[in-house]
């Protein structure tokens, strides 16, 4: 697969490698706050003990992230290009 990669896909990968520490970052930045929803929301049902510190914008730049990170790999080692968006 590799060897036959044009100069662009190769500079695609060597992009997308670089941002991984930054990714990385973000993501250990974000998943604290994401797993005290989800085991607030799973131990209790609902989210009166543990009342969330996220806003509809938190999550929104979460999938963005995601989308980054996904679609990034995908232009990068796959060639396509994949997209999903979080509706309003």
């Amino acid at each position: 697969m590799d060897e036959r990669i044009d100069s662009d896909g190769v500079a695609r990968r060597k992009k997308y490698e670089r941002r991984i520490p930054k990714y990385l970052k973000d993501i250990r930045k974000r998943w604290k706050p994401l797993v005290i929803h989800r085991n607030a929301y799973l131990a209790h049902m609902d989210l009166t003990k543990t009342p969330p510190l996220m806003t509809y914008r938190f999550l929104w730049v979460c999938c963005k992230q995601a989308q980054a990170v996904d679609g990034g790999y995908h232009a990068a080692y796959r060639d396509t290009a994949r997209f999903f968006e979080v509706p309003g």
